[in-house]
């Protein structure tokens, strides 16, 4: 099961803790190399492709996206990725720095936007709210083209021990000679720019980035991208990881992460930790801008749900459950809205009362219908502070497993293990919408605007 890939990487790090010590050309590797496992393990368990070498040189075609940007000065500089764009007011938003970008000004600030399996290109400038907007495909083409990188790995038999003994397949040398040239071309690209702040969107999928910071002696700080659990991975672990590839601080939604964190084994400290909300939930709810086709379907029905897909092998018995509540409930309007909405699955193929909705922000969605479902998205995280119920879809164990304590009881209609029971939690009766936000308070801090101007004074 996937769900176990995370205590997994726990359980490597409590037998085999000398894998902290593995060294790049001097750099300690662990805390990237983690999430590297972690990723194989998921893509394994859920039959999901592994992104192959050539990965990033597909991306190379995108290298002058943005270039005037990235020619001029910069005083922050964000490393986001293409998945993190969404709709909003008719043009597209970084969700976690468009906030950033107005408080320290447009004029100062650059994103530095990578793509990937679930954004294979980037938006049309004109189609985007950011005004200094670049593809980090421009640094991986850098990185192709410097001189051959030696790699001396330090620990290279504790590590090939190590992978054999858990089912590692992923080439290293690769990986570490991928990872060096990556680090060795941003921090030239620091080194020219010398902005007074990074910030990262995800810190391990961004280590070679917050390395060469670091370095350069650059504050880093990552905004929280997904959910921050006990005894996650991600954010947890059994040795102590070096600090030269961990966010400075970070931003989190509410303040239930700085409790989350003061656990046994968080890699960061609460005192590190920032509660500023969310920039999307603000202006969704400050909003009065209309969808018509949202409004023409959700004037249509009694009671309106909003699930927000996922992507995984549980993704094809969610869409089961949602056909099933919506044919037994004709009543009911569905709108399901896809983790990727460029990808087309061939079993999606929904009642009649269920509207595939690809164009317009999933928190838009959510705010306009009755409640909220889903199996594990952050967006149950969200959807309170919207002043929407959650009904979490229990596939394969999921909902309970990621997101039961994280969750507020008094924001979840119930936890479905069938779709029956998801039909009787649908049929439930709500309360105001004042009443969900107040419950998810410590979930998501409101007024991200006056968040960031304590945070970071100007």
């Amino acid at each position: 099961m996937a769900l176990n890939a995370g205590s997994k990487i726990l359980e490597v790090e409590s037998q085999v803790p000398d894998l902290n010590d593995v060294r790049v050309n001097g750099i300690p590797v662990w805390p990237y190399l983690r999430k590297v496992w972690h990723s194989q393990w998921v893509a394994d368990d859920q039959g999901l492709p592994v992104r192959g070498k050539w990965g990033a040189v597909k991306q190379l075609k995108s290298a002058l996206y943005g270039i005037s940007s990235f020619l001029k000065p910069a005083r922050v500089i964000c490393f986001t990725d293409a998945t993190l764009r969404k709709p909003l007011n008719g043009k597209y938003v970084d969700k976690n720095f468009q906030g950033i970008v107005e408080h320290f000004g447009e004029d100062n600030v650059l994103l530095v936007e990578r793509l990937s399996h679930g954004a294979v290109s980037h938006k049309k400038h004109a189609q985007c709210q950011t005004k200094r907007l670049c593809s980090y495909s421009i640094l991986l083409a850098f990185a192709a083209v410097l001189p051959k990188v030696k790699v001396d790995v330090e620990g290279e038999e504790v590590l090939q021990e190590a992978a054999k003994k858990y089912n590692v397949t992923v080439d290293h040398q690769y990986i570490f000679k991928n990872f060096y040239r990556q680090y060795r071309a941003v921090k030239w690209f620091l080194k020219w720019k010398k902005p007074h702040t990074v910030f990262v969107n995800c810190y391990y999928g961004k280590s070679a980035v917050i390395r060469a910071a670091k370095e350069l002696g650059i504050p880093v700080v990552e905004t929280q991208h997904g959910l921050i659990r006990e005894q996650d991975s991600s954010y947890f672990a059994a040795v102590k990881l070096d600090s030269s590839l961990i966010p400075d601080r970070v931003l989190t939604f509410g303040t239930q992460e700085l409790e989350i964190l003061s656990k046994t084994g968080a890699i960061v400290s609460p005192e590190q930790c920032i509660p500023i909300g969310s920039y999307m939930m603000d202006a969704i709810l400050s909003n009065k801008t209309q969808h018509d086709v949202l409004e023409t379907f959700v004037t249509n029905f009694k009671r309106t749900i909003a699930v927000s897909g996922q992507e995984g092998e549980f993704e094809p018995q969610a869409v089961a459950w949602v056909n099933a509540l919506a044919k037994a409930n004709p009543d009911l309007g569905i709108i399901y809205v896809p983790r990727m909405v460029t990808l087309e699955k061939g079993f999606y193929n929904f009642e009649p009362n269920v509207l595939v909705c690809k164009t317009v922000s999933v928190y838009d969605v959510i705010r306009r219908c009755d409640i909220h479902a889903t199996v594990y998205s952050t967006c149950a995280l969200e959807a309170g502070s919207l002043g929407k119920p959650t009904i979490l879809m229990n596939c394969n164990g999921l909902a309970d497993y990621y997101l039961r304590e994280l969750m507020p009881p008094e924001v979840v209609l119930g936890i479905a293990n069938t779709p029956e029971e998801l039909a009787e939690h649908c049929a439930k009766e709500l309360k105001s919408e004042d009443e969900y936000r107040a419950l998810n308070a410590t979930l998501f801090v409101p007024d991200q605007k006056q968040a960031l101007r304590k945070a970071f004074n100007q």
